[in-house]
């Protein structure tokens, strides 16, 4: 027993231990030598003397798909359901134990394949669920910008910018600027079925619309959608809508702003120090392995970007401003146009107005409801 204990670092008890779980088997060592660990284990550790620990076992085993079921509802929580389980079961599993056994169900429900990605491929684009805002400042309202999140998932590397709007005016100059930022064109852009690009949804080939197809033909890439309700099919964008919350929402939780472009610019510093950060348990950041790996795969940027314009018809008020119905904001020309028809001719930054072929006033576009935009001389 001393040099079992010196050659194996155990100690005497638990040696001694042993030997008594082995003599008791009523079998022979050399038999024992023959059984595989699996049925060693069986003689070496001792089994689960408590039968209310099987049977808490069992309950919980039992209940597992409802609990498995019931996390899919909305506002259902793990923790939720364990203190449902503790009000039925009090000397039930704790809340880790709990929890790692319904993970373990899930998994068995849920595998998961694990994709492999090649450099350069696709880029992954999806709208965070969370939006940020900042505030008016001559009314205090709060103003709410939806985010746009876009990830090669190979390198990790991404593109967050926060929108006035989720509608495609504002959509489009910001997936342009995501190619610009990236300085080239991935084979195919991957997004979920958002209604800005997908006009009708199909596990096997969705329809997308015109614009979004006229922007693909323009920067020569493909368009592809994730099956609906499957959001594991883009999982890495979904993981860097996470980050992006943890890295950059957190970071700015307590700080105010007070215009789109103030908000904008500290989300880009953000950005910067999250993509040059090295990546957990690599020597390398995002941005490292997207500038060596991915972009000289990447399709050359075309020579201008898609360029999307609006055209409506509006009729000069006794103010001398016409109003652009989309924003329902008005905006101000020459008063000897008053009581005649013009032609409003605008994409996200610029609101121009045609008297005919005559171009009578330019305005810096604006998407506050009920605002007026005037200019002292046209």
């Amino acid at each position: 027993m001393r040099e079992i204990c010196r050659q194996t670092g155990i100690s005497r008890n638990t040696i001694n231990a042993y030997a008594r779980r082995f003599e008791g088997s009523g079998r022979s060592y050399e038999d024992l030598l023959q059984l595989s660990d699996t049925e060693l284990a069986i003689f070496v550790y001792p089994r689960e003397s408590l039968k209310e620990l099987s049977a808490r076992r069992k309950y919980l085993e039992d209940h597992l798909d409802y609990y498995y079921k019931e996390l899919k509802r909305n506002g259902v929580t793990r923790e939720l359901l364990w203190r449902e389980y503790r009000q039925k079961q009090p000397e039930g599993y704790s809340y880790s134990q709990f929890c790692e056994l319904l993970s373990q169900y899930r998994y068995k429900k849920e595998p998961v394949y694990h994709n492999t990605y090649t450099p350069g491929e696709i880029l992954e684009i999806d709208f965070a669920g969370k939006k940020m805002h900042y505030i008016e400042r001559e009314s205090g309202k709060v103003i709410e910008c939806p985010v746009l999140v876009c990830t090669f998932p190979y390198s990790g590397r991404s593109y967050v910018e926060p929108l006035a709007s989720g509608r495609m005016e504002h959509l489009i100059p910001a997936m342009n600027r995501t190619m610009e930022y990236f300085g080239g064109v991935p084979k195919v852009v991957l997004s979920d079925n958002m209604k800005q690009f997908v006009k009708q949804t199909s596990r096997y080939e969705p329809s997308f619309t015109l614009l979004a197809e006229q922007w693909a033909v323009h920067y020569h890439t493909a368009l592809k959608a994730t099956r609906p309700l499957k959001p594991r099919d883009k999982a890495s964008v979904e993981k860097s809508v996470h980050l992006s919350y943890q890295r950059i929402n957190a970071r700015m939780r307590d700080e105010v702003f007070y215009s789109l472009s103030e908000l904008r610019s500290r989300v880009f510093e953000l950005l910067e120090e999250f993509n040059n950060s090295k990546m957990f348990h690599q020597e390398v950041s995002r941005r490292e392995r997207f500038l060596s790996e991915e972009k000289p795969l990447l399709r050359n940027l075309p020579a201008e970007p898609f360029r999307l314009k609006y055209r409506s018809q509006a009729k000069v008020k006794p103010n001398y401003h016409i109003i652009l119905g989309e924003d329902w904001h008005q905006y101000s020309v020459p008063y000897q146009y008053i009581g005649q028809k013009v032609t409003i001719v605008y994409d996200e930054q610029v609101v121009e107005v045609f008297a005919g072929v005559k171009r009578i006033a330019i305005h810096k576009r604006d998407c506050r409801r009920n605002g007026y935009t005037t200019l002292k001389e046209h």
